[in-house]
Protein backbone atom coordinates (compact mmCIF):
# COMPACT_ATOMS: atom_id res chain seq x y z
CA UNK A 1 0.00 0.00 0.00
CA UNK A 2 3.20 2.58 0.94
CA UNK A 3 5.66 2.68 4.08
CA UNK A 4 3.27 3.27 6.71
CA UNK A 5 0.84 0.52 5.25
CA UNK A 6 0.78 -2.98 6.87
CA UNK A 7 3.55 -4.65 6.95
CA UNK A 8 3.95 -8.50 5.57
CA UNK A 9 5.86 -11.61 6.41
CA UNK A 10 5.27 -14.82 5.62
CA UNK A 11 7.20 -18.28 4.64
CA UNK A 12 6.75 -22.44 4.35
CA UNK A 13 9.35 -24.46 6.53
CA UNK A 14 9.84 -28.32 6.29
CA UNK A 15 12.79 -30.09 8.06
CA UNK A 16 15.21 -27.12 8.53
CA UNK A 17 14.07 -25.86 5.04
CA UNK A 18 12.62 -22.30 4.69
CA UNK A 19 11.32 -20.54 1.97
CA UNK A 20 10.74 -17.08 2.13
CA UNK A 21 8.11 -14.88 -0.38
CA UNK A 22 8.95 -14.99 -3.46
CA UNK A 23 10.96 -18.56 -3.23
CA UNK A 24 10.75 -22.51 -3.62
CA UNK A 25 10.38 -24.94 -0.92
CA UNK A 26 11.52 -28.92 -2.48
CA UNK A 27 8.80 -31.10 -0.68
CA UNK A 28 8.58 -35.26 -0.54
CA UNK A 29 4.58 -36.32 -1.38
CA UNK A 30 2.20 -35.71 1.38
CA UNK A 31 4.44 -33.39 3.32
CA UNK A 32 3.34 -31.76 6.04
CA UNK A 33 4.42 -27.70 5.20
CA UNK A 34 4.50 -25.40 8.50
CA UNK A 35 3.10 -22.30 7.11
CA UNK A 36 3.59 -18.91 9.02
CA UNK A 37 2.76 -15.21 8.86
CA UNK A 38 3.16 -12.05 10.45
CA UNK A 39 1.39 -8.85 9.90
CA UNK A 40 2.08 -5.40 11.67
CA UNK A 41 -0.59 -2.52 11.67
CA UNK A 42 -3.18 -4.49 9.91
CA UNK A 43 -5.90 -4.04 12.71
CA UNK A 44 -8.86 -4.18 11.32
CA UNK A 45 -8.32 -6.21 7.96
CA UNK A 46 -8.16 -10.00 6.82
CA UNK A 47 -5.51 -12.09 6.59
CA UNK A 48 -5.96 -13.98 3.26
CA UNK A 49 -3.76 -17.11 2.24
CA UNK A 50 -4.71 -18.07 -1.57
CA UNK A 51 -3.28 -21.53 -3.26
CA UNK A 52 -4.24 -23.69 -5.81
CA UNK A 53 -6.21 -26.01 -3.57
CA UNK A 54 -8.14 -22.71 -1.67
CA UNK A 55 -8.24 -20.12 0.34
CA UNK A 56 -8.34 -19.30 3.97
CA UNK A 57 -8.97 -16.27 5.60
CA UNK A 58 -8.40 -14.60 9.22
CA UNK A 59 -9.45 -11.35 10.77
CA UNK A 60 -6.35 -9.41 12.21
CA UNK A 61 -7.68 -7.67 15.77
CA UNK A 62 -4.54 -5.70 16.54
CA UNK A 63 -1.91 -4.27 14.52
CA UNK A 64 0.96 -7.18 15.75
CA UNK A 65 -0.72 -10.56 13.89
CA UNK A 66 0.61 -13.88 13.27
CA UNK A 67 -1.00 -16.94 12.18
CA UNK A 68 0.16 -20.30 11.64
CA UNK A 69 -0.71 -23.62 10.36
CA UNK A 70 0.99 -27.05 9.53
CA UNK A 71 -0.73 -28.03 5.83
CA UNK A 72 -0.65 -31.62 3.97
CA UNK A 73 0.84 -30.79 0.34
CA UNK A 74 0.08 -33.58 -1.97
CA UNK A 75 2.11 -32.18 -5.69
CA UNK A 76 2.86 -28.84 -6.78
CA UNK A 77 1.57 -25.88 -5.29
CA UNK A 78 1.48 -21.95 -3.74
CA UNK A 79 0.71 -19.91 -1.60
CA UNK A 80 0.22 -16.27 -1.42
CA UNK A 81 -0.44 -13.91 1.34
CA UNK A 82 -2.44 -11.31 1.47
CA UNK A 83 -3.84 -8.25 3.58
CA UNK A 84 -7.02 -6.94 2.35
CA UNK A 85 -9.92 -4.72 3.71
CA UNK A 86 -13.10 -6.29 4.54
CA UNK A 87 -14.86 -6.28 1.75
CA UNK A 88 -18.08 -4.35 1.06
CA UNK A 89 -19.79 -6.90 -1.02
CA UNK A 90 -19.08 -10.98 -1.23
CA UNK A 91 -16.12 -11.25 -3.24
CA UNK A 92 -18.20 -14.14 -4.88
CA UNK A 93 -20.28 -11.85 -6.27
CA UNK A 94 -18.11 -9.15 -6.78
CA UNK A 95 -15.13 -9.25 -7.27
CA UNK A 96 -13.89 -5.97 -7.65
CA UNK A 97 -14.96 -5.47 -3.90
CA UNK A 98 -11.38 -6.92 -3.09
CA UNK A 99 -8.89 -3.77 -1.80
CA UNK A 100 -5.57 -5.14 -1.08
CA UNK A 101 -3.48 -3.47 1.59
CA UNK A 102 -0.67 -5.68 0.69
CA UNK A 103 0.31 -8.82 -1.37
CA UNK A 104 3.31 -11.31 -0.80
CA UNK A 105 4.79 -13.10 -3.64
CA UNK A 106 3.92 -16.98 -3.32
CA UNK A 107 6.10 -19.15 -2.18
CA UNK A 108 6.50 -22.54 -4.36
CA UNK A 109 5.86 -25.24 -3.11
CA UNK A 110 7.22 -28.66 -5.79
CA UNK A 111 7.44 -32.46 -4.86
CA UNK A 112 10.77 -33.65 -5.92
Amino acid sequence: EAPPGPRLEFSAKLKGKRAAMGGELAIGRGANVHLSCRVEGGAGCIFRLESSTGLLEAQIDDDSFSWERDMMVVGNDYFRPMVIDPPEAPLDVEPAALMARAVGNPVFVREG
